[in-house]
């Protein structure tokens, strides 16, 4: 009998201790997982994208209410050197706290949004081109939160809106925000009318972000604050960030909780289990072997565990679309493989060396004398 198959066979001798701790290292290993994954979407949240474009607003706030630049302002902007197009902004969220359920409402004129950002979208149901006065370009994750299709009516922050088209883009705010006719929102906020969130700053090639931002700024007499786009949105989120990144702290805390449950079910394992491993030093099984047996039980508990926590936190995510947001800006999370595989990685490697102590034990020949005999 090979040493694998004997671990296997230990394990199986006592199934209800190896499924309890499996199902421990399952839990362990989908929390870590899906910790991971969060981490995961706030680095890629901040991360500075090549051609990205200039956010104008002012207070670097969305919500409540605090940014407010005349709708005429654009103007100003578009005559500003190395500009090549401009998208002004009404952003009405349903909530302004940290939440996963938030609906940002984005109002646009439709002709100037497409102009620009016709090219970095994709219908994935439904005709962007038909879209106009009425109705909404819905993002993918919105779309499957909410559960609505074309033709379905979204309701959310007291709007009802058709769905025109289900869309995707290049930009994670693509997937999480519902584009709608500005209009449509100052119907029931006529306050806003002569008013704008934000100025979506397009430019040319190689423009110097820092240059042109000074130049709007200054054009605009310094009642606005103009910043590339990750760094606006980093800004604006603010405390989101430091949630996010708390991501990488949960997935270590659950590889300890997860060293721990496997050192304690090893040595229980040891403890009741003595006698049958003086069996199989007496008939010619070494310290060396004994202790890689152990080790391999903790291997395999680790791996099955891993990958089964592993897919659970896949496809949690992946059904839930989840999306976490903050003042109109929304860090979409998406299920993603290599973390996954990478916590399947290091759930087998902790499993082995969570089971050393005890191995060593085991090599030292002392398996009496420590564990009670038995």
């Amino acid at each position: 009998m090979s040493l694998r198959q004997l671990a296997c066979a230990r394990l199986r001798h006592r199934p209800f201790r190896s499924l309890a701790t499996i199902l421990g290292v399952t839990a362990v290993a989908g929390l870590a997982s899906a910790a991971l994954m969060v981490q995961a979407a706030g680095q890629d949240f901040a991360r500075t994208q090549p051609g990205e474009p200039l956010i104008t607003m002012q207070a670097g706030r969305i919500c409540p209410s605090t940014s407010h630049l005349d709708r005429h302002l654009g103007d100003q902007i578009r005559q500003q050197s190395g500009v090549t197009g401009v998208i002004g902004q009404l952003v009405v969220v349903s909530d302004c706290k940290i939440s996963t359920t938030a609906t940002t409402f984005r109002g646009v004129l439709p002709g100037e949004f497409l102009a620009q950002r016709q090219a970095q979208l994709q219908a994935l149901a439904g005709d962007i081109g038909a879209w106009g006065r009425e109705g909404a370009l819905v993002g993918q994750q919105v779309a499957k939160a909410r559960g609505v299709g074309v033709g379905d009516l979204l309701e959310s922050a007291g709007y009802a809106v058709p769905v025109v088209a289900i869309i995707d883009g290049t930009r994670m705010q693509d997937r999480a925000s519902v584009w709608v006719h500005r209009d449509v929102l100052t119907e029931r906020l006529p306050a806003l009318k002569e008013v704008q969130t934000l100025y979506e700053v397009h430019l040319g090639p190689d423009q110097d972000t820092h240059v042109v931002s000074q130049l709007i700024d200054q054009a605009l007499a310094g009642v606005s604050t103009t910043a590339p786009f990750s760094q606006a949105a980093a800004r604006v989120a603010g405390s989101l960030g430091e949630v996010l990144r708390a991501g990488g702290a949960v997935a270590f805390a659950a590889a300890i909780a997860g060293v721990l449950l496997l050192i304690n079910s090893t040595i229980l394992s040891l403890r009741t289990s003595s006698r049958d491993l003086g069996i199989l030093r007496a008939i010619g099984y070494g310290p060396v072997a004994l202790a890689t047996v152990v080790g391999v039980e903790g291997g395999i508990m680790g791996f099955i565990g891993g990958i089964l926590g592993s897919v659970l936190a896949v496809l949690v995510v992946q059904q839930s679309a989840t999306a976490i947001s903050t003042e109109g800006v929304s860090v979409v999370i998406d299920p993603r493989w290599l973390q996954a595989v990478i916590v399947v990685l290091v759930a087998t490697v902790l499993g082995m060396a969570a089971s050393a102590i005890p191995a060593i034990v085991a090599i030292r020949g002392r398996l009496k004398s420590v564990l009670g005999g038995g």
